[in-house]
C-alpha cells in the first residue's frame, strides 16, 4: 500500500507541465442553448411541494432526483442582474437544487444578520428572496439551512468549546429558542412555496458527536448546570432511589492496580522533524506561564513533581511524525487499563494517546484523542486493549503539525479504574459526566450516560420539526443534521436522511482555516484500492428514507479533481439515492474570477464545472439504471452500544470495494465513464464501446444527452495561470492560487462509438468550434482540439 501511494505522488508530480496547457474559462454567465443544455421541469415546485414516499422523493407522481449546488455566505445575495445569470447559468448545467448555506454565519453583508445576530437585514433578505424567485423560474429548487454557523448572542463561550456551539444546542434552552425565532422570521416568505424543497435544522451538529470531542468538558456554569439538572432529570424518570441506582452503577468495579510506568520515555523524530524531550523540575525548573484568573480561564495547580518538556522545532505533514512513547508493557485483551496525566501547552493543541504494537503490523491497541489549552489539565483514561501483547507501548502522538511546547507530568498507567457510584452522589446530585472521566465509570452508568445523550439529541430534532410543521406550518420536508454527527435512527425520525463526505479535505496543522498553512494529499480517488468514500457512502443509506448527500466535493488544487461528479453521479444512480449537492458553487460575489479562487468554489474550476452536465444526466435522467447494495439499519442497542465504545464513526458495516486496477469505471447502456491511471490501456464499456486514453490520468464520460447524441467529456490537469505551488508534491499553494485565466490539459484518446457519424470539438459555452474526424466510428481526441467537450452524432 505504501509503494502504491509513493507511485501515485510521484505520478501527480509529473502529471503535466505548464507549457502542455491551454486557457479554458468557462462564463460566468453563460446560459447559451446548445447541445450540452438541460432541461428542466419549469418552474420548480410546478407540481406542488416535493415529498417523500416509498424511501423516495417525488414531484407530484413523479419520482425527482437532485444533482445540486451549495452557495454560501455573501454568494446567497447577489445582486438582482446576477442573480438571473447565475439561475440561468446553473439551470443549463444540469442544477436543479440550491442549498442556501452559512447566511448565518456572518453579518452583513457576508450574511443575512445584522450586527446584533438576531435580526435579519432586510436589503439582504430582498436578495435572498429574488434569487430563490429566479432560480424558481428555472426550475431549480431550493434548500434552506437555519442554523450552520451562527454564534449566539449572550450564550458565554470558553477556550476549547465547539465550532460554533455545536452540540451545546441541541439541549441549551436559550439557544433553541433563538434557533426557533430565527426560523419562524427567515422561513416567513416560503412557508406555502412548493419551490422550497428542503429546510435544515442544523448542519453537521449533534450532542454526542462534540461532546465525544471532549470539547463539553469544560462548559461555563450556566450551562454545566443546566446539562447536569437535565441528566439528573432523566435518571428520576428511570430510578425510584438511591439504591435502584447504586444497584446499577456500582457492579462492574474495577479498582486501580499497581503503576506500569517505569519512567523510560523514548523521544520518535520522523522525515526531518525535530524536537527534544527533557525533564525538568515541578517547582524550580523552566516552564511554561501559568494563566492568570485574570485571563479568565479555569485553572489548576502548578506541579509539583518531574515535568516532561517536549519542545517542536521542525515540522511535518504527518502529525505522527514526532511522539513519545514509553516501551516495555504487557496489556490483556478487553482489560481495563487507566491512563493518567496532566498536560498543557503553549497553545491550544489535539494529541492523540493510546496502546499500540512496537513491531508489525505496528496496531493500535486502544485509541483516545484530548485537547491541550495553556491551563493545567488533568486526564483520566480508561481503555481496554483490542488484543493481547506482551512487548507493547504508552505513546503520545500528533505534536508535528505545529512548534511548540508542550508541559506533561504526573504520567500513570494502572490496571482497572472504574468506579460506579462517587462519594456523595445521590439520585438528584451526579454531575454530567465529562468525556475525559469517562472511563472511570462502569459500563452500566456509561450506558446510562449515552442513553441520555441520545434521548436529548431525540428529544432536540423531532421537537424542532414538530416546531417547523405544526408551528410554522411548513410544507418543505425537514432534514435534522448529517449522519456521521446523529444516529442514523435518529436522523431516519425526520424526512430525510442526509450525510457529507470529501475526498481529501485540506487539512489546518496549526490555527484552523489558515490560509497560510494548509495542505492537501494530492492523490486521486479512483486509484484507492479500498474505494476510498464511496463505499463508506453506499453503507450509510437507511432503507426506507430518501437519502441525499448534500456536500461533496474534491477539494483544489488537487489536480485529480474532476473525477469527483462523474464518480459520485454515477455512484448515486446506481445506489438510487434521491440527490448529491456539489459544495460549493461559489462563497462570495467575484463572480468572473476566471480562475479556480479556493478550495471548495467550483463555479469557475474548469475541469470541475465541466463534468457537470454529464453528472446531472447520469444522475437526474437515468441514464445509470439503479442496482442498490442491500444494506440494513443498525439495531439502536448495538449503536448505542457502539457509541459508548467506539465513537460516531464506528457505526456501519462498509461493504467491500472491487477495484480495477486504479480506475473506475461506468458500462450502463447510455453512460459510459472511464477514470483514473489508464494510460496506455483499451476498455471495452458495452454496447461496443471503447475507450482508449493515452494521457496519464483522465476523466472521460460518455453521455446520451439525446437520442443518438452524445456528450463526451473529457477532463484532466488543471491549474491557475502562475499557481503558486509550494512542493513537487502539489499539495499546498498557501495563499497564492495565481491569477487568470485557468488552464487545462487537453486529454488525448481512441474513443469507439458504433454507428458514430459526425462529431465536433466544443468550446467555452459548449458550442460547436471545430469538426472532429470520424473513421468507423473512431473518434481521436486530444489537445489539438483545445476542448474539454466533445458532441458526437450516431446514426
Amino acid at each position: 500500500m505504501k509503494r502504491l501511494l509513493l507511485l501515485l505522488v510521484l505520478l501527480a508530480c509529473f502529471r503535466a507541465n505548464a507549457a502542455d496547457l491551454f486557457p479554458f474559462v468557462l462564463p460566468w454567465d453563460d446560459a447559451s442553448p446548445g447541445f450540452l443544455s438541460a432541461t428542466l421541469d419549469k418552474p420548480a415546485g410546478a407540481h406542488g411541494f416535493v415529498t417523500a414516499r416509498d424511501g423516495h422523493l417525488y414531484a407530484g407522481d413523479k419520482r425527482i432526483r437532485f444533482f445540486g449546488v451549495n452557495i454560501c455566505f455573501g454568494a446567497c445575495f447577489p445582486e438582482h442582474a446576477d442573480a438571473e445569470k447565475i439561475a440561468a447559468r446553473m439551470a443549463k448545467f444540469g442544477v436543479n437544487c440550491v442549498r442556501f448555506h452559512h447566511m448565518d454565519t456572518s453579518v452583513t453583508p457576508r450574511g443575512i444578520l445584522q450586527a446584533d445576530k438576531r435580526t435579519l437585514d432586510p436589503v439582504q433578505f430582498e436578495k435572498l428572496q429574488y434569487f430563490i424567485v429566479q432560480l424558481k423560474k428555472h426550475g431549480i429548487y431550493a434548500n434552506i439551512n437555519l442554523h450552520v454557523g451562527r454564534m449566539y448572542p449572550g450564550v458565554p463561550t470558553w477556550e476549547g468549546m465547539p465550532h460554533y456551539l455545536k452540540g451545546v444546542d441541541n439541549f441549551y434552552p436559550p439557544m433553541i429558542e433563538m434557533q426557533k425565532e430565527y426560523a419562524r422570521d427567515l422561513l416567513a416568505p416560503f412557508l406555502n412555496d412548493p419551490a422550497i424543497a428542503f429546510i435544515e435544522i442544523n448542519n453537521e451538529n449533534a450532542l454526542f458527536r462534540d461532546w465525544s470531542s471532549g470539547s463539553c468538558d469544560e462548559m461555563p456554569a450556566v450551562i454545566a448546570d443546566e446539562f447536569t439538572r437535565q441528566w439528573n432529570a432523566w435518571l428520576k424518570q428511570k430510578y425510584t432511589n438511591d439504591a435502584a441506582l447504586r444497584r446499577a452503577w456500582n457492579i462492574k468495579e474495577e479498582p486501580l492496580g499497581a503503576e506500569m510506568l517505569t519512567g523510560n520515555w523514548k523521544l520518535e523524530q520522523h522525515h526531518g522533524t525535530k524536537a527534544t524531550l527533557t525533564t525538568e523540575s515541578g517547582e524550580g525548573g523552566r516552564g511554561l506561564s501559568a494563566p492568570t484568573k485574570a485571563e479568565g480561564r479555569r485553572t489548576e495547580a502548578a506541579p509539583t513533581f518531574p515535568v516532561l518538556r517536549l519542545d517542536i522545532f521542525q515540522t511535518s505533514a504527518q502529525s505522527w511524525h514526532i511522539q513519545f512513547s514509553h516501551p516495555s508493557l504487557s496489556v490483556k485483551q478487553g482489560r481495563t487499563y487507566t491512563i493518567n496525566f496532566r498536560a498543557k501547552a503553549d497553545k491550544p493543541r489535539n494529541l492523540s494517546v493510546g496502546i499500540t504494537q512496537t513491531r508489525e503490523p505496528w496496531g493500535h491497541l486502544a485509541d483516545a484523542g484530548v485537547r491541550l489549552t495553556r491551563d493545567w489539565q488533568t486526564f483520566n483514561i480508561t481503555v481496554a486493549p483490542n488484543a493481547d501483547d506482551t512487548s507493547a507501548r504508552l505513546i503520545f502522538s500528533g505534536f508535528a503539525s505545529e512548534k511548540g511546547s508542550v508541559e506533561f507530568t504526573a504520567l500513570s498507567l494502572k490496571p482497572g479504574g472504574i468506579l460506579g457510584l462517587r462519594a456523595g452522589e445521590t439520585l438528584g446530585r451526579i454531575p454530567a459526566f465529562r468525556k475525559k472521566e469517562f472511563g472511570t465509570r462502569s459500563p452500566d452508568a456509561q450506558r446510562d450516560w449515552i442513553r441520555f445523550l441520545w434521548d436529548t439529541e431525540e428529544r432536540y430534532w423531532t421537537g424542532m420539526a414538530r416546531y417547523l410543521k405544526d408551528d410554522l406550518k411548513a410544507r418543505s420536508l425537514v432534514i435534522g443534521t448529517q449522519l456521521g454527527y446523529s444516529p442514523p435512527q435518529i436522523q431516519s425520525q425526520l424526512d430525510v436522511v442526509d450525510v457529507h463526505s470529501y475526498w481529501q479535505h485540506p487539512h489546518f496543522p496549526g490555527k484552523p482555516w489558515d490560509p497560510n498553512n494548509w495542505r492537501i494529499k494530492n492523490t486521486s480517488m479512483a486509484a484507492a484500492p479500498d474505494g476510498g468514500n464511496l463505499p463508506r457512502l453506499i453503507a450509510g443509506r437507511v432503507p426506507g428514507k430518501p437519502y441525499i448527500c448534500s456536500e461533496y466535493n474534491h477539494p483544489a488544487p488537487n489536480v485529480f479533481n474532476s473525477e469527483a461528479f462523474l464518480m459520485i453521479a454515477a455512484t448515486a444512480a446506481r445506489e438510487d439515492w434521491d440527490g448529491v449537492f456539489a459544495f460549493t458553487y461559489a462563497h462570495g460575489t467575484d463572480w468572473d474570477s476566471q480562475k479556480i479562487r479556493s478550495y471548495f468554489d467550483i463555479d469557475q474550476h474548469p475541469t470541475q464545472m465541466a463534468t457537470f452536465p454529464a453528472a446531472a444526466a447520469m444522475l437526474c435522467s437515468g441514464l445509470v439504471p439503479a442496482a442498490p447494495t442491500p444494506v440494513e439499519m443498525p439495531d439502536i442497542a448495538d449503536t448505542q452500544e457502539k457509541l459508548r465504545t467506539g465513537g460516531p464513526r464506528s457505526l456501519w458495516k462498509v461493504p467491500a470495494w472491487e477495484q480495477t486496477n486504479g480506475v473506475f469505471t461506468v458500462t450502463a447502456p447510455r453512460a459510459k465513464v472511464v477514470v483514473g491511471y489508464a494510460r496506455g490501456r483499451a476498455f471495452d464499456l458495452g454496447n461496443g464501446v471503447r475507450v482508449a486514453p493515452r494521457t496519464e490520468w483522465s476523466a472521460i464520460a460518455l453521455t446520451e444527452m439525446k437520442p443518438r447524441r452524445w456528450l463526451v467529456t473529457a477532463t484532466g490537469y488543471a491549474e491557475n495561470t502562475g499557481m503558486g505551488w509550494k512542493n513537487a508534491e502539489k499539495t499546498t499553494v498557501g495563499r497564492d492560487w495565481g491569477k487568470a485565466p485557468s488552464l487545462v490539459e487537453g486529454v488525448a484518446a481512441t474513443i469507439t462509438l458504433p454507428r458514430a457519424a459526425k462529431a465536433w470539438a466544443l468550446d467555452e459555452r459548449g458550442q460547436r468550434r471545430s469538426e472532429v474526424p470520424v473513421r468507423n466510428g473512431t473518434i481521436e481526441i486530444g489537445p489539438q482540439h483545445r476542448a474539454l467537450w466533445y458532441e458526437v452524432e450516431a446514426r
